[in-house]
């Protein structure tokens, strides 16, 4: 589809959901709260140490139209909660969480245009297919976040399936997010055919390079998991892609076993208890990275595990079976930007 095409049914299929910001005057959309699944801009920054922007997969098996429209019936309330009570619980009080409504596709509309990119060997520009639309609104929510915080200020992006490569393009589009600004690093779910070179490509200009190890700062972290049973044509297996094993930050074939694993972090919508939606399982499995293809093949799974990630019951299992993991390097990792946003050189390890 050409560019004029898919600007022609960006207007019929979601103005609606863009039209808040325009009617009150703003100058950006995301000046209009109701335009974030989580807006965490009314804690002062002193009462953080960091800040989380995070773009979830795709919530909606089709869309009804075009794009998500977060306007619709009950939808904006299910993706605010869907992604407000794990990050809550994985990241803790002390981290401010930002997650816009952008327009995604459906789980179906974004398999088709995969399925095509697959077949090209991933060599497509994502900005002349559909998703041009979210990768437009995310970057400029990622331009707004970064406008309302202090450059000082550190921050760490997640993307998870279409957020993540959503995610991705826009940062390219995006030339504030750059260490010199905060940023820290990436994390990313599901996400196809990036390599450390590609990755240098895109963004080595401002300092940012394939996440190597556990603490190094300006860089983007890939973890393309690969379940039990998978065969590797039902997942992202990319040559030589980027890879790093979020249970020892190792990018060889060094496997970790489950007692490195700190904690998977699972949202649970049908749990009836609003205590309970929220679930945290140490020890859940073990990993070992797969360098060749660019995979994160999940080990020693016990069999409540093995449950919870075929019966599909969870919302979020893809970065949620790393979440605890997450949240814990992120922590290392900004304590080391910070130490070297004052001049004082990194310990040895």
């Amino acid at each position: 589809m050409n560019k004029t095409g898919i600007l022609t049914r960006i207007a019929v299929g979601f103005a609606a959901a863009l039209t808040l910001g325009a009617v009150v005057g703003c100058s950006s959309m995301y000046d209009a709260a109701g335009n974030w699944a989580v807006l965490d801009s009314d804690v002062p920054e002193y009462a953080s140490e960091y800040d989380v922007f995070y773009l979830y997969p795709s919530t909606q098996k089709a869309c009804k139209g075009m794009y998500l429209n977060w306007h619709y019936a009950d939808v904006s309330s299910k993706i605010r909660r869907q992604v407000r009570l794990p990050l809550e619980r994985q990241f803790g009080p002390r981290v401010r969480v930002f997650s816009p409504f952008v327009p995604q596709l459906g789980f179906e509309q974004c398999h088709a245009i995969l399925k095509d990119a697959e077949a090209k060997e991933w060599k497509v520009d994502w900005y002349d297919t559909d998703l041009q639309a979210a990768i437009k609104c995310t970057a400029e929510a990622l331009s707004y976040y970064l406008s309302i915080k202090s450059t000082s200020h550190p921050f760490i992006l997640m993307g998870d399936g279409q957020g993540a490569l959503i995610l991705y393009e826009a940062m390219k589009r995006c030339s504030a997010v750059k260490p010199a600004n905060g940023f820290v690093a990436a994390y990313f779910f599901g996400i196809p055919g990036i390599t450390p070179e590609r990755i240098a490509d895109d963004f080595g200009g401002r300092g940012i390079k394939a996440a190597t190890e556990d603490s190094d700062v300006g860089v983007i972290a890939v973890s393309n998991l690969r379940l039990p049973g998978d065969r590797l044509e039902n997942t992202f297996a990319t040559r030589g892609g980027a890879v790093i094993n979020p249970l020892n930050w190792r990018t060889d074939a060094t496997p970790a076993a489950p007692k490195e694993h700190v904690g998977a972090v699972f949202y649970d919508p049908n749990e009836a208890n609003f205590q309970r939606q929220v679930k945290v399982y140490p020890e859940f499995c073990g990993a070992v990275a797969d360098p060749e293809n660019g995979l994160v093949e999940l080990t020693d799974m016990s069999p409540k595990g093995r449950k919870f990630i075929h019966s599909r019951q969870f919302g979020s299992e893809l970065w949620g079976v790393f979440g605890m993991c997450v949240s814990r390097n992120a922590n290392l990792r900004v304590r080391m930007y910070d130490l070297r946003s004052t001049g004082i050189s990194a310990p040895e390890k």
